[in-house]
Protein backbone atom coordinates (compact mmCIF):
# COMPACT_ATOMS: atom_id res chain seq x y z
CA UNK A 1 0.00 0.00 0.00
CA UNK A 2 0.86 3.71 -0.84
CA UNK A 3 1.24 6.36 1.63
CA UNK A 4 -2.12 7.81 -1.21
CA UNK A 5 -3.29 4.68 0.16
CA UNK A 6 -2.81 5.65 4.00
CA UNK A 7 -3.36 8.98 3.38
CA UNK A 8 -6.86 8.40 2.37
CA UNK A 9 -7.36 6.19 5.03
CA UNK A 10 -6.67 8.68 7.54
CA UNK A 11 -8.78 11.76 5.99
CA UNK A 12 -11.61 9.70 5.80
CA UNK A 13 -11.33 8.65 9.61
CA UNK A 14 -10.99 12.56 9.99
CA UNK A 15 -13.83 13.28 7.72
CA UNK A 16 -16.26 10.07 9.80
CA UNK A 17 -15.13 12.23 13.17
CA UNK A 18 -13.70 9.13 14.51
CA UNK A 19 -10.41 8.60 16.29
CA UNK A 20 -7.88 6.73 14.35
CA UNK A 21 -4.37 6.01 14.06
CA UNK A 22 -1.75 3.55 11.67
CA UNK A 23 -0.79 0.75 14.30
CA UNK A 24 -1.38 2.55 17.18
CA UNK A 25 -3.62 4.94 18.65
CA UNK A 26 -1.60 7.62 20.56
CA UNK A 27 -3.62 10.28 22.84
CA UNK A 28 -3.36 10.99 26.71
CA UNK A 29 -5.53 10.80 27.76
CA UNK A 30 -7.23 8.07 25.29
CA UNK A 31 -10.57 9.19 24.03
CA UNK A 32 -12.66 6.24 23.85
CA UNK A 33 -13.73 4.87 20.67
CA UNK A 34 -10.80 4.73 19.05
CA UNK A 35 -9.76 2.70 16.05
CA UNK A 36 -6.10 1.60 14.69
CA UNK A 37 -5.77 0.67 11.24
CA UNK A 38 -3.37 -2.12 9.72
CA UNK A 39 -3.12 -3.74 6.44
CA UNK A 40 -2.19 -7.17 4.89
CA UNK A 41 -0.93 -6.86 1.60
CA UNK A 42 -1.67 -8.96 -1.52
CA UNK A 43 0.06 -10.33 -4.24
CA UNK A 44 -1.37 -8.77 -7.02
CA UNK A 45 0.30 -6.08 -8.13
CA UNK A 46 -0.38 -6.10 -12.22
CA UNK A 47 0.88 -4.85 -15.75
CA UNK A 48 -2.15 -2.28 -15.58
CA UNK A 49 -0.60 -0.84 -12.08
CA UNK A 50 -3.44 -1.97 -9.85
CA UNK A 51 -2.38 -3.03 -6.42
CA UNK A 52 -4.63 -4.95 -3.56
CA UNK A 53 -4.50 -4.86 0.07
CA UNK A 54 -7.10 -5.74 2.98
CA UNK A 55 -7.16 -3.13 5.05
CA UNK A 56 -8.05 -4.17 8.54
CA UNK A 57 -9.59 -1.07 11.37
CA UNK A 58 -9.94 -2.08 14.73
CA UNK A 59 -12.69 -0.27 17.26
CA UNK A 60 -11.93 -0.55 20.69
CA UNK A 61 -14.30 0.98 23.65
CA UNK A 62 -14.72 0.73 26.99
CA UNK A 63 -18.14 2.22 26.96
CA UNK A 64 -20.86 0.25 25.31
CA UNK A 65 -20.43 -2.19 21.90
CA UNK A 66 -23.69 -0.53 20.11
CA UNK A 67 -21.54 2.74 20.32
CA UNK A 68 -18.78 0.96 18.36
CA UNK A 69 -21.45 -0.43 15.79
CA UNK A 70 -22.68 2.42 15.44
CA UNK A 71 -18.78 3.52 14.29
CA UNK A 72 -18.78 0.44 11.92
CA UNK A 73 -22.07 0.99 10.08
CA UNK A 74 -20.75 4.29 9.65
CA UNK A 75 -17.74 3.70 8.20
CA UNK A 76 -19.80 0.61 5.82
CA UNK A 77 -22.06 3.77 4.79
CA UNK A 78 -19.29 6.10 3.76
CA UNK A 79 -17.35 3.51 1.99
CA UNK A 80 -20.03 0.99 1.07
CA UNK A 81 -19.57 -2.02 -0.82
CA UNK A 82 -19.20 -0.42 -3.91
CA UNK A 83 -16.27 1.27 -3.20
CA UNK A 84 -15.08 4.99 -2.31
CA UNK A 85 -13.18 6.51 -5.01
CA UNK A 86 -10.37 8.81 -4.22
CA UNK A 87 -7.62 10.55 -6.36
CA UNK A 88 -4.96 11.47 -4.75
CA UNK A 89 -2.96 14.32 -5.08
CA UNK A 90 -0.41 12.75 -7.43
CA UNK A 91 -3.28 11.57 -9.85
CA UNK A 92 -3.72 7.94 -8.67
CA UNK A 93 -6.68 6.46 -7.68
CA UNK A 94 -7.55 4.82 -4.63
CA UNK A 95 -10.53 3.05 -3.95
CA UNK A 96 -11.87 1.71 -0.56
CA UNK A 97 -14.17 -0.87 -0.70
CA UNK A 98 -16.22 -1.62 2.39
CA UNK A 99 -16.09 -6.08 2.98
CA UNK A 100 -17.39 -6.51 6.72
CA UNK A 101 -16.88 -6.43 10.26
CA UNK A 102 -16.69 -8.78 12.88
CA UNK A 103 -17.11 -8.92 16.73
CA UNK A 104 -14.17 -9.99 18.41
CA UNK A 105 -13.70 -10.66 22.27
CA UNK A 106 -10.97 -9.44 23.73
CA UNK A 107 -10.66 -11.13 26.95
CA UNK A 108 -11.32 -8.27 29.31
CA UNK A 109 -14.71 -7.48 30.55
CA UNK A 110 -14.38 -3.89 30.21
CA UNK A 111 -13.02 -3.40 26.82
CA UNK A 112 -15.19 -4.19 23.41
CA UNK A 113 -13.57 -4.82 19.97
CA UNK A 114 -15.14 -4.56 16.65
CA UNK A 115 -12.90 -5.49 13.31
CA UNK A 116 -14.06 -3.94 10.29
CA UNK A 117 -12.11 -4.95 7.08
CA UNK A 118 -11.81 -2.64 3.87
CA UNK A 119 -10.17 -3.86 0.46
CA UNK A 120 -7.56 -1.02 -1.00
CA UNK A 121 -7.18 -0.81 -4.58
CA UNK A 122 -4.69 1.62 -6.36
CA UNK A 123 -3.56 2.70 -9.67
CA UNK A 124 -1.08 4.32 -9.97
CA UNK A 125 0.45 6.84 -12.36
CA UNK A 126 4.06 6.39 -14.04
Amino acid sequence: MTSNGYKAIADSMSALGLNYGLLEYVADPIVYPYWVGSNSPRETDSEDGLSEDTFMLNGFTRSTLSELQADSESIESYFSRNGKFITAADGSAVIIIFSGSQMIPTGEEELKRIQVNLIIKEYGVK
